[in-house]
């Protein structure tokens, strides 16, 4: 969770271009609604706006009394711990039991990736080195799909929370002369197929195939004393 007092303006221009664009990513809601929706935050002074995540549970509200102070574990509930805990959709291209790694949605090229920690972690120092692995595993992955001149790494505080920037770097590229662009659902859609990692692409599949093996498993094996079969599964 975001404190209060350390917002400053650019903070709060940054968390209402994220909130916008996750909510034109949202496919639940029409799109008069999003337009209501993203109307609605931009019209909210810095005041209103504060209150507004006050409300959304993004930053911690001082005021609050003892009694109402929330635990370590709810305060680590930041715009990236929400996507952690898939609260905040996003585009997951990769995961391991200390990190995730999704698309940047205001990429500064294609490609462009997080790699965020699963604990609220506030110092570059304290990122776990299977986060570490996870960014080498996706850069690898950008190599081989999008063949980039080189890939830059870079470790920032958003928010409280330590991120790793993977950042793609094509011909005549600088890294000093990028400037980040909302990239579309398309485009995303396309790098999320092309980015998401087998090990990542197996669980998905993982599920079916237990199944398929448990169900064999207790399927009894009939022989007769030509051949043997198993029943058919039933769907």
């Amino acid at each position: 969770m975001v404190e209060e007092q350390k917002l400053d303006q650019e903070q709060i221009n940054q968390l209402k271009e994220s909130i916008t664009n996750q909510i034109k990513e949202n496919t639940n809601f029409s799109q008069e609604q999003k337009n209501q929706f993203i109307e609605k935050i931009n019209s909210l002074d810095n005041d209103g706006f504060i209150q507004f995540l006050k409300k959304q549970g993004i930053i911690k509200d001082q005021e609050e009394s003892p009694q109402k102070q929330e635990t370590p574990q709810q305060e680590g509930k930041c715009v990236f711990c929400s996507i952690v805990f898939g609260d905040i959709p996003s585009r997951k291209i990769a995961e391991n039991e200390k990190a995730i790694a999704v698309l940047e949605i205001n990429p500064f090229s294609k490609g462009h990736s997080l790699i965020i920690p699963k604990e609220h972690i506030t110092s570059k120092e304290n990122i776990p080195e299977e986060a570490k692995n996870l960014a080498i595993e996706v850069s690898e992955k950008i190599k081989k799909e999008l063949s980039p001149k080189e890939i830059k790494f870079e470790s920032k505080n958003m928010f409280g929370h330590e991120v790793l920037n993977i950042i793609p770097l094509y011909e005549n590229q600088k890294k000093e002369e990028l400037q980040q662009k909302q990239a579309s659902k398309e485009e995303l859609g396309e790098l999320e197929e092309k980015l998401k990692t087998e090990k990542d692409e197996d669980k998905e599949t993982q599920g079916e195939n237990e199944e398929e093996v448990n169900e064999k498993e207790k399927s009894p094996e009939i022989i007769d004393e030509k051949d043997y079969w198993l029943p058919k599964r039933i769907p």
